[in-house]
């Protein structure tokens, strides 16, 4: 993505503003288990809407999303039953939460979080001292991963800006101050203008996926763009 359009897409949403954090994460129970985030608090907008997965039909169709969006590009290789899988020991933590994209009954995106926990996370061995150095904080951590959108619905960028704005809503809900995530290095103009992220370290080979140039890109709640919440919406929902 050039400059050129990332400018496009700050103005576009310039009207938006940032303090309502705490107005919207107070909709839900205080509760750190996300796995309990219900389904309604992602209400979508037309035929678009962004839920949390709670069954395993959707949670096959998020396998399926990555496995034909990695396989596509490179970074892995086609499987038997047409899912991937990988960190599969997370999904059954408390402490994940999947989001599921659709356009009508159509899975088109997903992205995960995962609170920063004694039993695992989802980082690649590549970046794990940057990772450990960074628990010596004593921040709350979150990891945002999983990050796949259907190729029909790449171009314009809206759907890749909601799932990290709300999976980065959903952390911040949990108590993260700080998130972090293994991310293309094509597009970190893109995270760091957009999102106000900044790259920790850069990899060009992953133990995790193949072929795939990473950057590990850091956002913290402090400097968080304030205009990515809007006071007058009660929850999240697709930008027009």
């Amino acid at each position: 993505m050039n400059t050129a359009m990332i400018n496009r897409i700050q103005m576009k949403h310039s009207n938006l503003s940032l303090q309502a954090l705490d107005k919207r994460i107070t909709t839900l129970p205080l509760k750190r288990n996300l796995s309990s985030i219900p389904t309604s608090y992602f209400p979508g907008k037309k035929q678009y809407r962004i839920s949390s997965v709670h069954n395993q039909k959707d949670r096959d169709d998020v396998y399926r999303l990555v496995h034909d969006a990695y396989v596509e590009q490179g970074y892995a290789e086609p499987q038997k039953e047409g899912k991937l899988v990988y960190f599969e020991n997370l999904d059954n933590l408390k402490e994940t939460t999947i989001l599921i994209a659709h356009d009508g009954d159509k899975p088109i995106g997903t992205v995960s979080v995962t609170l920063d926990n004694k039993h695992s996370v989802p980082m690649d061995g590549a970046f794990i001292q940057e990772y450990e150095a960074i628990r010596q904080e004593n921040r709350k951590i979150a990891i945002v991963w999983r990050l796949v959108v259907h190729k029909e619905y790449r171009s314009s960028h809206k759907l890749v800006i909601e799932l990290i704005k709300n999976a980065i809503i959903v952390a911040s809900y949990a108590g993260a101050t700080t998130n972090v995530s293994v991310l293309n290095q094509i597009h970190e103009s893109f995270y760091q203008k957009i999102f106000g992220m900044r790259v920790i370290a850069r990899s060009n080979q992953l133990i995790s996926l193949s072929n795939l140039p990473a950057a590990l890109m850091r956002c913290d709640k402090e400097t968080f763009p304030k205009k990515w919440l809007d006071h007058t919406q009660p929850s999240c929902r697709f930008v027009s």
